[in-house]
Order: structure tokens, then sequence, then C-alpha cells
């Protein structure tokens, strides 16, 4: 299967040939596939939510859900999934409101000053296994206007080196200076939304080498 380079120092990927086009309620589903292979015995999962004041911006027409309704049947589904594996999960998940320019890096944070979204919802996964291995999962969901800002939006964030929606663990907390490669990315879209996802180890030893693996074997 031919290999294609994904994410670099801006963040995002160069699509390879024949990609398909994957559901949103998939997108963390495959990144945190992670946990495939990896042992233990007990699983120690602790997640927080951080929902909006107000819906503004989050309302959805008969026929197309809304970012709140993708992103927390995505969280919640992800978290449910983690829970089956034999690792420790700390997740966070929150709405920013239609604030994409704000926490947004690169060539993404220009598209969003003349292309404002209308909703930006993010998630962190701290992912462990009992040998004290990390994996950081940084999620957002963002929602345009209207189907072709969408679109623009999703093939720009695809594209190597262009950036992407910054990431909660550098915000706060104990990884801030953990950068994201791009190597385990993945996006897709349903109307309006697009979300991404992507996986970095914190071990850069032989394990963090083993988790990388692992995980390009998962989501790639």
């Amino acid at each position: 299967m031919a290999r294609r380079r994904i994410g670099g120092p801006g963040g995002g990927s160069e699509p390879g040939p024949g990609k398909k086009k994957k559901q949103a309620g998939v997108v963390i589903t495959a990144t945190v596939a992670v946990s495939i292979g990896l042992g233990g015995a007990s699983v120690e999962s602790s997640v927080t939510v951080t929902r909006p004041s107000t819906t503004s911006g989050n309302a959805s027409t008969s026929s197309e859900r809304s970012s709140l309704e993708i992103s927390t049947e995505d969280f919640k589904s992800a978290e449910v999934r983690l829970a089956r594996r034999n690792l420790r999960i700390n997740g966070h998940f929150q709405s920013d409101g239609a604030t994409c320019a704000e926490h947004a890096y690169g060539e993404v944070r220009d598209f969003f000053r003349h292309r404002p979204c209308t909703a930006l919802h993010r998630a962190q996964f701290q992912i462990g296994d009992k040998q004290g291995d990390v994996i950081l999962v940084a999620v957002s969901w963002v929602q345009m206007p209207n189907v072709n800002d969408a679109a623009a939006y999703k093939q720009l964030v695809d594209t190597y080196g262009t950036g992407n929606i910054t990431e909660l663990s550098r915000e706060s907390g104990r990884y801030r200076t953990v950068r994201y490669t791009g190597v385990r990315y993945i996006s897709s879209i349903d109307g309006a939304v697009i979300a991404n996802a992507q996986a970095e180890p914190v071990a850069r030893g032989a394990a963090g080498i083993a988790l990388a693996t692992i995980i390009n074997n998962s989501v790639l």
C-alpha cells in the first residue's frame, strides 16, 4: 500500500490516492484505536464535559445535525470504546463558541479570520497503559455556515503544513510542550461539520516507537 506523508511542523496532511471519506462518527474511534494490542488488567476512566452556556451557532436543520450533537455523540462513543480496553483514560470535552480563529494556528487561523465558523468543540484524551506510556489524542469539530465553506476548510486542514485547531493539551496542563506531528491524523465531514483527530505518543524511546507503530497500523 502506498504511504503518504502526513503532518509536520504546520500540521495537516497530504492525502493519499484513493482515500475514502469517513463518517464523522468514526473519526475518534479510528484514531483512538491505539489501544489495540496494549496490555493491562484494569481500566481507569475520567471524563469531564464542559457544555456551552448558549446554543448560539449550533442550530441544525431537519436534515443536518449540529456540531454539538455530532461532537457529543462522538466523544461519548469514543470514551465507551476506550473503557473496554485495558487502559487508563482521562478525557475532556469543551465547547468554545464561534471562536475558531482564536483557537487555531497557521493558515487555518487565517482562513477563519476571513471565513468565520459558527461553532467549535474540542476534546482531549490522555491514554496510558500500566507501563506508564502515554498517548495524547486531540479532536476538534468545526461547524461552518454552509457546506461550501466546510469543504474549503477540510481541504485546507487536510493539506500538509497548513496548521490546525489548537490542541487542548497545548493550552494547559502538563503536556503543553508536546507538539503534534500530524503523522497520525484523520478527518471527516458531515454536512457543514468537519471533525479531525490527531494522536501523539508522549514517550520518545522504544516504548514510544512501539506505541507509534500501533497507532499507525490502527489509524492509517
